[in-house]
């Protein structure tokens, strides 16, 4: 058994190399929900969730398919990383979208973690 650990971060409040993680990927090129109504929300909410996956045709899924395609070649624990600029809306998004992907297609008995790291932090 290994354990799947997934962080969210911002930019804003942190540089990438104080993240501890085996991989990185960049969430800036999602659509940002932050200038829209959605502004407090985050992306636990699946509001936010539907909106950041829709309108970003389709680069969020494929990103899910490369992660989930490196995380199925993996046998020890791995730690994967999402940056977007405030670490509430598009990293999240794509970290509970992936953990909820990834809970169905895995060996149920690999652990998946999810750190958000910025989600109580103002934007």
């Amino acid at each position: 058994m290994h354990n799947i650990n997934l962080i969210s971060f911002g930019t804003r409040h942190r540089k990438m190399e104080t993240v501890e993680a085996d991989h990185y990927f960049d969430c800036f090129h999602l659509a940002n929900p932050h200038n829209t109504n959605m502004k407090n929300l985050n992306g636990l909410d699946n509001t936010v969730q539907a909106w950041v996956f829709h309108y970003s045709n389709f680069h969020a899924w494929d990103m899910i398919e490369d992660v989930a395609d490196l995380i199925h070649t993996q046998t020890e624990d791995i730690t994967i990383a999402f940056q977007c600029i405030g670490g509430k809306h598009r990293s999240v998004s794509v970290v509970e979208r992936l953990a909820a992907d990834l809970r169905l297609n895995i060996d149920p008995s690999i652990q998946i973690n999810i750190k958000h790291m910025e989600i109580n932090n103002d934007l």
